[in-house]
């Protein structure tokens, strides 16, 4: 009887920290992945990222000598490659979508989605969306709105000094 109690103390300790680990290498290999996408590309288009940031399964970097903005996002395994000129951007905004759910303590405002949308001078191009935050994919926030303003103003200092230099050409 005193052997099973050290044998069913450990089968206890495995079975909560396995799925721990598990869960980390899984977190850690969509980390790997973006930032080896990241760096081909970077070798690829010649880039050198004056900002970068990486978060969750996503990532962001900016280049202001080439004009050149890259997001990354993993969707089951796979990264989604969004490489956009800067110098044809006409502008970017933050499009934030909230929704009112009820708790123990009364009505509570919940960030379903965050979005930053890049307009484009050519009209029929389609304006692009960048996912920073969807509830459905991610239950936990982690100061996606700030970062999503923290870009649109990189973004938006980066567009404004190429649109002075067109005018003044």
């Amino acid at each position: 009887m005193n052997i099973s109690m050290p044998l069913l103390s450990v089968l206890l300790v495995l079975v909560t920290v396995i799925p721990f680990l598990i869960l980390n290498y899984s977190g850690k290999g969509e980390a790997k992945m973006l930032r080896k996408k990241a760096d081909s590309l970077k070798k690829e288009f010649n880039l050198k990222f004056n900002l970068e940031e990486n978060w969750g399964n996503s990532f962001i970097g900016l280049d202001t000598e080439c004009n050149t903005l890259v997001f990354l996002k993993v969707f089951d395994g796979v990264v989604a490659t969004e490489i956009i000129d800067l110098a044809a951007v006409d502008k970017s905004e933050i499009i934030k979508k909230d929704k009112v759910v009820r708790n123990a303590h009364g009505k509570e405002v919940v960030l379903e989605k965050l979005d930053l949308r890049i307009a484009f001078f050519d009209t029929g191009k389609p304006d692009k969306l960048l996912n920073f935050y969807d509830l459905e994919d991610v239950y936990l926030e982690d100061y996606e709105l700030r970062r999503a303003e923290k870009w649109n103003a990189a973004i938006a200092n980066t567009i404004v000094p190429s649109l002075h230099r067109e005018q003044v050409a």
